[in-house]
């Protein structure tokens, strides 16, 4: 691949990077070829895909795991696009397709044995695939360029699986964000004898979706890394930097080089000095010491200079760890003694500052946990609820209005005359709302932000203090129900029971709550 470089065709910029760098660069490879990277996995993966489709329910988890099993042979016509596409050459797709029946079985035992898992895998495909080497040579190779580049290759890997896991998991949660609420979800829905077959082919197909787009960056982020390392150890920016050279002087004409030279030669030759010719008499060793004495003697060799540094007094160190003389004895002691009653006055300030700024945090989060968390100090320490200061009870809740001088005296024979004229959601309304009312008045703590599900497990704990009877709580749960179906999937109940839910209202509510109060 990279034994013959043509410089007029290169798409990247040929450099040493840092491996990040270099995951980079694949990155923004994948970007620009996106399309053609996706189409390949495409073509040749979603044939299968939707192959296992015919699955039987129990069996369709296979759907998902093969293709993502088959990932490392997936993954070869798109390396095969990349290491063209960088050095100018973009083969056509029918091209690709045609090598890749010839690549998708080189090794292809040893790829999905116990290479499948190796977390280097984009990093090491050149090198089987390219490169074309296989057993000792394959594993020599291999040594040499993880010295540099097989962590963030790892790290790619552990990445890449990442975003799969968290892209299918948030389209997943978006399709059933949008869910009726009446409508139950359950995990046999997606596993098991029980499953049911449209949920596990949705689930197989948000995973299939998320491998295909992380796919060409993971492929192209592992061969950047590998073509860095080529970059270092075979020097190629420095192998294009003189064939650069070697282009632009090939550009100019020789006679021109030819004057270029003779100019050259011409003014060394004007500016090269005449030999210096001197006669100088023979001296003895004697004579030439002597001469020598004198030379160091004259005033060049003489010259002297005093710099003078001021430098720090380190004469109080030398005073705290030394003995002095007997005469500065005393002197020495009473500077120590000041010394040391500064230091100690100092970090006695110090530690009564921080005690104080200590006290200050323990009383900050005292208060903070009591304003956040008062309502389990309340079942802890065991304090009387009329001990605590009451929160005002909601006047509406989803839009309805749950005050008690909003609703009739009778609330079953007017919720039962709203049916028989016609007007069925504002007789499950009115039911509704009496029963939200009913659970206000006896103490269960229902909030404006309060759901449906949320009130109903409210009144289930209203029931656990006693708060609640169990007929009302029943009552309470069947109402729910039918209020969801007609509030949210316009379905109406049957009339015989709308009304016998109408009738029951007064004696759930009121008659058996009062001959509790009696008894």
């Amino acid at each position: 691949m990279g034994d013959v470089l043509d410089l007029d065709k290169l798409a990247v910029g040929i450099r040493p990077r840092q491996p990040w760098e270099a995951i980079d660069l694949g990155f923004l490879m994948a970007k620009r070829w996106w399309w053609p990277l996706t189409r390949l996995w495409l073509i040749i993966s979603a044939p299968l895909f939707i192959a296992l489709a015919v699955l039987p329910t129990e069996w369709l988890w296979l759907q998902y795991m093969v293709v993502w099993w088959l990932k490392p042979i997936f993954e070869r016509a798109q390396l095969d696009f990349l290491s063209r596409s960088v050095f100018g050459e973009y083969p056509s797709t029918r091209v690709l397709l045609k090598d890749f029946s010839r690549l998708a079985f080189k090794q292809i035992f040893l790829s999905l044995t116990w290479r499948r898992l190796s977390p280097s895998r984009s990093f090491d495909l050149p090198v089987m695939q390219l490169e074309g080497l296989s057993g000792m040579r394959r594993h020599e190779r291999l040594t040499v360029l993880h010295r540099q580049g097989v962590g963030p290759a790892a790290s790619t890997t552990m990445f890449g699986a990442s975003i799969e896991f968290f892209l299918a998991v948030a389209v997943a949660s978006i399709v059933f964000a949008f869910m009726p609420q009446e409508v139950e979800l359950s995990w046999t829905l997606f596993a098991g004898e029980q499953g049911n077959y449209w949920a596990v082919l949705i689930i197989n197909t948000l995973t299939y979706i998320a491998m295909t787009l992380v796919a060409p960056f993971y492929v192209a982020g592992g061969f950047s890394l590998y073509l860095n390392r080529r970059i270092h150890l075979e020097a190629w920016d420095i192998e294009i930097a003189f064939k650069k050279m070697v282009q632009k002087r090939e550009k100019v004409a020789p006679i021109a080089s030819l004057l270029s030279v003779v100019v050259l030669v011409c003014a060394l030759i004007s500016v090269a000095p005449l030999p210096a010719q001197a006669d100088v008499p023979a001296l003895t060793k004697e004579q030439s010491q002597t001469l020598i004495d004198e030379v160091k003697k004259r005033d060049e060799f003489n010259q002297r200079e005093t710099i003078s540094e001021r430098t720090f007094d380190w004469s109080w160190w030398d005073s705290f760890i030394n003995e002095k003389d007997d005469e500065d004895e005393e002197d020495v002691e009473q500077t120590d003694t000041v010394w040391l009653d500064s230091l100690r006055s100092f970090f006695g300030g110090v530690a009564s500052v921080g005690e104080w700024i200590l006290w200050l945090l323990v009383l900050a989060l005292v208060v903070f946990i009591a304003l956040r968390y008062g309502h389990w100090l309340r079942h802890l320490i065991g304090l009387a609820p009329e001990l605590l200061p009451e929160k005002s009870a909601p006047r509406v809740l989803f839009g309805m209005d749950v005050h008690k001088d909003s609703l009739p005296a009778n609330v079953s024979d007017h919720a039962a005359q709203l049916w028989r004229e016609g007007e069925a959601r504002q007789a499950l309304s009115l039911l509704y709302r009496g029963c939200l009312m009913q659970l206000i008045q006896r103490g269960s703590p229902l909030r404006d932000g309060d759901t449906e599900g949320r009130c109903l497990e409210k009144a289930e704990l209203a029931a656990e203090e006693r708060l609640l009877s169990a007929p009302a709580l029943d009552y309470f749960r069947q109402l729910t129900q039918l209020w969801q179906a007609l509030a949210y999937a316009h379905q109406l109940p049957d009339e015989a029971r709308a009304l016998k839910m109408c009738q029951q209202w007064n004696a759930v509510w009121l008659e058996a709550h009062a001959e509790a109060e009696h008894a």
